[in-house]
């Protein structure tokens, strides 16, 4: 008997923010890296517009442009270009946030 999976809500509250960034990955030891720009941020992850070929589960260095400092994260989903853009993509952040997005 299959159970249906129930949404219990995401752990914080996102925030629209549409602010510039940097997305960097390592692949077979070369840093590839391209232009990205939020949609909306949350102290745990972001929802982010990118050209950088990308993979769920991967790990990526986010760098927004307004902060010194770079954040681990991983890559969540991807867009589809059905239901969301394909450049739409779903980060969670893998340590805590030392930056403030503000709107």
């Amino acid at each position: 008997m299959a159970t249906q999976a129930q949404f219990t809500g995401r752990r914080s509250h996102r925030e629209p923010v549409k602010k510039i960034a940097h997305l960097f990955a390592l692949s077979e030891n070369e840093l590839h890296g391209a232009g990205a720009y939020t949609l909306d941020i949350s102290k745990h992850g972001s929802r982010v517009h990118t050209i950088l070929e990308v993979s769920p589960g991967q790990i990526l260095e986010f760098h927004p442009e307004s902060s010194e400092h770079p954040l681990l994260c991983r890559v969540v989903w991807m867009g589809n270009g059905k239901s969301r853009p394909q450049a739409e993509v779903g980060l969670e952040f893998l340590g805590p946030v030392p930056f403030h997005m503000e709107s």
